[in-house]
């Protein structure tokens, strides 16, 4: 054996002999980096508990202005994006007031609440074989104008509108009207039209008119926004309707009647087009526009109607009285 192949044999020894406290080292910091992801993974359980992941299925007890009242989490938070599902997620169960015997506080007089909280009960229990839920509605309160006004307020006040009053997104472009959402959960809809279509959107349950909304314009061709003097006409775009006020993408401007009007107001992906008072007043990204439709166009009867082909979402609705 020459002397190279004794080095070589020396350094293979060598690397043997070492072999196990190598692989030894290496299994301890494998070990020192696992306890370090469990104690991350651990903190980060504790941090999701502190920011309220409270389960769906827990009893919560209430005391509603001194009445003792029990209900799910899940039904508290039906509505997702409302300050009611906020305030019961579990994020805040610490801070929220409590009666002496740790019942969370409602200050709210129980006639007002419970109507609310058994018409989410009653539509956590629909099925497409039942009637849907009806909202509460004048006939549901003892003191019939003053209570139900009462109780709006406090729907709105919790941001529970359109789970209690809720609209739904109905496609027009063929003849039975297929419902295509519904708001409830959520407050938003969304409309994705793979060829051309026209929808609108209708009270489900209620007869609180639709007084105002909001549409953010995604990926659209030919997306016309507006108001119709109903009904809605399948297969025909918003402007061609007989009498209509119609914010044109296409065109960058507002149709009513007929008579056209351009904005300056850039209507691209990403714009909020918003309309209140049934069409008379409307807003590009919440610059108000000024046209002659505020003196034309007349607002009885009318309904919400938008056509186009693509996307757009429906991300707020005014209810009238």
């Amino acid at each position: 054996m020459n002397e190279f192949d004794k080095e070589q044999e020396a350094a293979l020894d060598k690397a043997l002999t070492n072999l196990p406290k190598i692989l030894a080292k290496r299994l301890k910091l494998l070990e020192q980096r696992e306890e370090e992801l469990q104690k991350s993974f651990d903190r980060l359980e504790k941090e999701k508990k502190s920011l309220g992941c409270g389960n769906a299925s827990d009893v919560i007890h209430l005391n509603v202005g001194g009445t003792l009242v029990a209900t799910l989490r899940r039904t508290l938070t039906y509505v997702e994006d409302s300050m009611l599902a906020a305030r019961f997620s579990g994020r805040w169960d610490e801070s929220i007031e409590k009666d002496k015997d740790g019942n969370f506080f409602v200050d709210q007089r129980v006639e007002m609440f419970l109507p609310m909280i058994d018409y989410i009960r009653n539509k956590q229990n629909e099925t497409p074989s039942t009637y849907a839920p009806q909202s509460p509605g004048l006939s549901d309160f003892a003191n019939n104008q003053k209570d139900y006004g009462d109780f709006k307020r406090m729907v709105e006040y919790f941001g529970m509108t359109l789970g209690i009053y809720p609209v739904e997104l109905i496609d027009y472009t063929t003849a039975d009207k297929k419902r295509i959402g519904e708001t409830g959960s959520s407050s938003l809809l969304y409309v994705a039209f793979s060829e051309w279509g026209i929808c609108g959107f209708l009270p489900k349950g209620h007869t609180r008119k639709i007084k105002g909304f909001e549409v953010k314009i995604g990926d659209a061709t030919n997306l016309q926004i507006g108001w119709v003097k109903g009904p809605v006409v399948t297969k025909t775009d918003v402007t061609s309707h007989s009498s209509s006020v119609v914010v044109d993408v296409a065109r960058a401007g507002i149709s009513c009647n007929g008579t056209f009007e351009s904005i300056s107001n850039s209507l691209q992906s990403g714009t909020f087009v918003k309309c209140k008072n049934y069409g008379k007043e409307w807003f590009i990204d919440g610059e108000k526009l000024v046209g002659n439709w505020n003196n034309t166009w007349e607002t009885e009867g009318v309904v919400p109607a938008m056509s186009g082909k693509g996307e757009w979402t429906i991300t707020a609705v005014e209810l009238g009285p």
